[in-house]
């Protein structure tokens, strides 16, 4: 039952958008402006639960920019941004939801203390929800990271206040992101925590690097089910992908599993792909035909980011062209949460750094194979059991014990050497 369900929605997915048979429902005949001045949140609010009320219907925003706080999207709304949209997030704290608006929301205290849990677009429970362009988000991050004279904020602390993650869809149910355009992040660009079957494809993310916004993810999928991200172009300053499994907050626990990314492209000033953080399970995700420039890492596991750690298991990588500083960090310090069954196949480019798979002592990772991995610099192995390095021209760089003591004492420490 659950497969077909799968099938079914991906058809639909890539079907038309008939579904929603409410009809238009224009922001404009709801009062927004559109030009880049007024406060359009009311006029597109209202459109938005027009369209839910009348059972389901697409919520137009022709060609203008319309100045936004928090929009709530509601079940079965088709929140279209047509050619020449702009949803642009408002720079007034007043605007935003509190972060204690809903259970599951959040701040982080250890990535910005001034962080404050509000979002340009919250999807909360809801099912049915397609959020569409060929137009654009504008999260005005530019607006937080700049002093008033233009200098730019470098430090946490230097940050008066600032948006949570711009786009927040919360244990939602048939989603769909398509052809869209997200730039100017203040925070992550896209956070999908708790969802099922969503259908993300054709999305370019642009996120300011000069100046930056710290913290400037891409997309974070956690503790979802069944998602699907092709066709993206990622530019993060932050991590431009993420893998993670943090359950705390939500209302129904679930694993982080059934997760296919293709066809993609992701640039990152740190980790182009990153996989862990939290303290649930990964399983059952594949990454395939991507490709990594001007990126730190390339691919990064964090299976003990968390207050226990994240069981990752089944996870393949295929199909790779590189151009980053280092390959690959698998590590494991603070926790001895367990990492096994990862492929990689088929990678090629170029790295200035080794790559390093270090687990503790007692606690190894299991079943870490490489093949066809052409690569310079090599790789570090420690405390693995079942690895294999075949038909690759990446070395295999063996320790000396001195070397594998250093190692060990770092993880036996809590260090976290590698993030």
């Amino acid at each position: 039952m659950t497969v077909l369900r799968q099938i079914v929605f991906y058809f639909c997915a890539l079907s038309s958008f008939a579904s929603f048979a409410g009809g238009v429902f224009s922001v404009r005949d709801f009062g927004a402006k559109g030009d880049g001045i007024a406060k359009d949140t009311a006029a597109v609010q209202a459109a938005v639960d027009a369209a839910n009320a009348a059972g389901g219907g697409e919520v137009l925003l022709e060609a203008g920019t319309y100045l936004c706080g928090t929009i709530w999207l509601k079940s079965n709304v088709d929140f279209h941004l047509g050619p020449g949209a702009v949803l642009k997030g408002s720079t007034s704290s007043n605007d935003y939801n509190r972060a204690e608006a809903y259970q599951q929301n959040w701040k982080s205290a250890r990535e910005s203390e001034n962080q404050s849990g509000g979002h340009l677009l919250i999807a909360l429970e809801q099912h049915n929800i397609t959020l569409r362009g060929p137009g654009k988000i504008d999260g005005s991050g530019l607006s937080f990271v700049t002093y008033p004279d233009g200098r730019e904020r470098f430090h946490q602390r230097d940050y008066e206040w600032r948006p949570g993650q711009m786009i927040h869809l919360v244990e939602c149910e048939d989603v769909r992101i398509t052809d869209l355009e997200l730039t100017n992040s203040p925070y992550w660009n896209c956070f999908i925590h708790g969802c099922s079957h969503v259908f993300v494809r054709g999305v370019r993310v642009e996120t300011p690097v000069a100046p930056h916004v710290l913290n400037g993810d891409g997309f974070t999928i956690d503790a979802c089910t069944f998602v699907t991200l092709s066709d993206c172009q990622i530019v993060a300053y932050d991590d431009g992908l993420t893998i993670r499994c943090d359950q705390r907050r939500l209302k129904r626990r679930t694993d982080c599993a059934n997760i296919t990314v293709e066809n993609c492209t992701i640039s990152s000033k740190m980790n182009a792909i990153r996989v862990g953080v939290g303290d649930g399970n990964i399983h059952d995700v594949t990454f395939n035909n991507i490709v990594i420039h001007n990126t730190r890492t390339a691919v990064n596991f964090c299976s003990s980011w968390g207050r226990f750690g994240t069981d990752i298991r089944r996870v393949r990588f295929s199909n790779f062209s590189i151009e980053s500083i280092d390959f690959l960090r698998m590590h494991q310090n603070g926790k001895t949460t367990p990492v096994e069954d990862v492929y990689f196949s088929n990678l090629s480019g170029y790295v200035r750094q080794r790559s390093r798979i270090w687990a503790k002592e007692g606690h190894p990772f299991r079943n870490i194979k490489l093949r066809n991995v052409d690569l310079p610099q090599g790789i570090e192995v420690l405390n693995v059991e079942g690895f294999s390095l075949e038909d690759s021209t990446l070395k295999f760089l063996p320790l000396s014990p001195e070397a594998v003591e250093s190692r060990n004492r770092d993880l036996r420490e809590g260090r976290d050497v590698l993030y």
